[in-house]
């Protein structure tokens, strides 16, 4: 849980939301909606008004709450018995289903309505196979993994995300996901009992 001394790389990839929410605010303008009320990061949901760090804190703090569980629990007892590909499918739709309930609480999840169900799913499982990657990938870090969870949380849950922002920011990740299964489905697939820890072949 503590475990942050990985390469500077997975930092980056960390916090690849960020460069998410840029592209979206770019979009945003060029479309002729203007740019993203940066001070609207520090508002989600229902929650009282904060700063921006402090909000990241927060969202820190609930991405260690799920990630401890996903990433530092399931993934590993899953790898024992199960392909990575195999593992993260199955975390993916378990996460979805326990998310479901936040459709009804989360402000902007609750204005796409019931219609957004399918996508939900299909982001929620696209989210489960990068972070099960990237987890395996920094050695076990569920510190990486939650900063990168509280990173997006920031960037698409937030009053700033609104409509065209948290559409991008979630087709970045589902983009993600695509890239990591053709690259690894190979490796991935050939190994139906696959150890967990750290990789030794992560790049």
């Amino acid at each position: 849980m503590v475990h942050w001394r990985v390469a500077p790389k997975w930092y980056l990839v960390a916090l690849s939301p960020l460069a998410f929410f840029a592209i979206a605010a770019v979009a945003m303008e060029v479309s002729g909606q203007g740019w993203p009320d940066i001070t609207e990061l520090g508002i989600f949901s229902s929650l009282p008004v904060v700063a921006a760090p402090l909000m990241l804190l927060l969202l820190l703090a609930a991405g260690y709450a799920e990630e401890t569980g996903w990433r530092g629990f399931a993934v590993p007892e899953l790898l024992k018995h199960r392909s990575p590909l195999a593992t993260a499918l199955i975390i993916g739709v378990l996460w979805a289903c326990w998310h479901v309930p936040s459709m009804y609480v989360i402000e902007n999840y609750r204005e796409l309505g019931i219609n957004f169900l399918p996508g939900f799913f299909i982001g929620i499982i696209a989210g489960s196979i990068f972070l099960a990657w990237l987890y395996q990938a920094s050695g076990g870090s569920i510190f990486i993994v939650s900063v990168w969870h509280a990173t997006f949380n920031l960037f698409s849950g937030t009053a700033a995300a609104h409509g065209l922002v948290a559409a991008i920011v979630s087709t970045g990740v589902i983009t993600w996901a695509v890239l990591i299964v053709v690259l690894e489905v190979r490796t991935w697939m050939r190994s139906i009992r696959f150890k967990a820890g750290p990789r030794t072949a992560a790049g």
